[in-house]
């Protein structure tokens, strides 16, 4: 297990010990403060007063060594930056007599131990790092049952070789292949349950709007082989965000931006707190990447080529829309290469103060269909277990010996 996965779980099970005394908690989110700097904060956790709304801003570190006075001054720092009513610095370890006599200044800010944790949570629970996410989170395995048969994609396949040995017209650019082989195999995938913050314009009167942040739920669906966020319907699966997959964090912050605005100048982004070089530089790699396109010259417009995913409630996963049951099957599975903590940490990114509550490992099917010519040469065709639909995305990132 890597540092990143191991201080992932540590912190969500911070973030869990404040959301079960009534705390309202986001996790690893990004908050600008009174001189204009943005900080990174793990977990930010508030309570709601008659009153008042207490804010605490809480870094936690999953460290072996003892923290030293340097990481304290720069909780202080952020604590008075941001007029958070505490500061909590939370480790594993320990703290040098420097770091606790620096933080006894400070009425404000406070330091947790590993013994202290420990009182709150449970040794058990909380040293027990063997998952990367918290007990609520474990994952588990489950799969859903194909309703496509593998006669209707074999009847398919034979449908399509002979559509490709008659060609167009006049018989220009026919193929002849034959079909080696139609396998079945299980594709992984995770089904998050979460919840995030968004914002909403409505309308408060006749030409008047309003801004509101709401907190919505979602199940989201994510491939777990390359990280692309999927949607489902019952037609089977679709892509349609799976360039996010592809793109870093400040990448994602400029297009959450501009989630709202149909067409934008780089003089727009001057809000984001971010420097005219970096503006530049993100904008060119996003239409580097096909992301943006520029859609005039004086002065320089773009426009987003995708929609971005503001809105997570509008998601369906898969266990919404078929039933799962127990991982039980001697097919050939491709198995998850991303770990949770990633795909947290990538929606913390993706959504404002997401919290994710519980994720399932679910395996979905499909068919290849491994098409041969007369040079020896093969080609792949992937059709959906529930819909029948050839899914083109996973040709391109699914090989012959994928399956074999």
């Amino acid at each position: 297990m890597s540092a990143l996965e191991k201080g992932t779980g540590f912190e969500l099970k911070i973030a869990e010990l404040f959301k079960q005394n009534g705390y309202h908690v986001s996790h690893n989110i990004k908050m600008k403060g009174k001189s204009g700097t943005e900080h990174q904060i793990d977990i930010l956790a508030e309570y709601k007063a008659p009153l008042h709304t207490s804010s605490v801003i809480i870094e936690a570190k999953s460290y072996h060594d003892n923290i030293d006075k340097d990481i304290v001054m720069k909780l202080i720092q952020i604590q008075q930056d941001l007029s958070a009513d505490r500061g909590i610095l939370v480790t594993t370890s320990s703290f040098t007599p420097g770091a606790t006599s620096t933080a006894s200044q400070y009425k404000n800010i406070e330091l947790w131990d590993g013994e202290k944790i420990s009182k709150h949570i449970g040794k058990m629970q909380l040293f027990d790092t063997s998952d990367i996410v918290r007990q609520e989170q474990h994952t588990t395995k489950k799969m859903i049952q194909a309703k496509i048969s593998l006669e209707q994609i074999n009847q398919i396949a034979q449908k399509t070789v002979k559509e490709r040995a008659k060609g167009g017209f006049l018989g220009r650019g026919k193929i002849e292949e034959e079909i080696l082989d139609v396998k079945k195999f299980f594709h992984s995938y995770y089904d998050i349950d979460m919840q995030a913050r968004i914002h909403k314009i409505e309308k408060t009167g006749w030409r008047s709007k309003q801004e509101t942040v709401q907190t919505v739920s979602s199940r989201t669906g994510v491939d777990a082989v390359t990280g692309s966020l999927i949607d489902i319907n019952d037609n089977g699966l679709f892509y349609t965000y799976s360039y996010l997959s592809t793109l870093n964090e400040d990448e994602i912050k400029l297009l959450y931006f501009v989630a709202g605005v149909k067409e934008f100048e780089k003089q727009h982004l001057t809000a984001i707190g971010w420097s005219t070089g970096k503006i530049v530089k993100v904008v060119g790699s996003l239409c580097g990447k096909g992301v943006l396109t520029q859609t005039g010259s004086r002065p320089a417009t773009f426009n987003r080529v995708y929609k971005y995913p503001n809105d997570p409630s509008s998601f369906q996963s898969i266990i919404e829309v078929y039933q799962a049951v127990n991982l039980d099957t001697n097919e050939k599975t491709i198995d998850a290469k991303i770990p949770p903590a990633s795909i947290i940490t990538a929606f913390g990114y993706y959504w404002e103060g997401c919290i994710v509550n519980s994720i399932d490992l679910i395996y979905y099917p499909y068919y290849a269909v491994i098409y041969g010519r007369k040079e020896s040469t093969k080609r792949i065709e992937i059709f959906d277990g529930m819909s029948g639909l050839r899914q083109e995305y996973l040709e391109k990132i699914i090989s012959v010996s994928d399956i074999s």
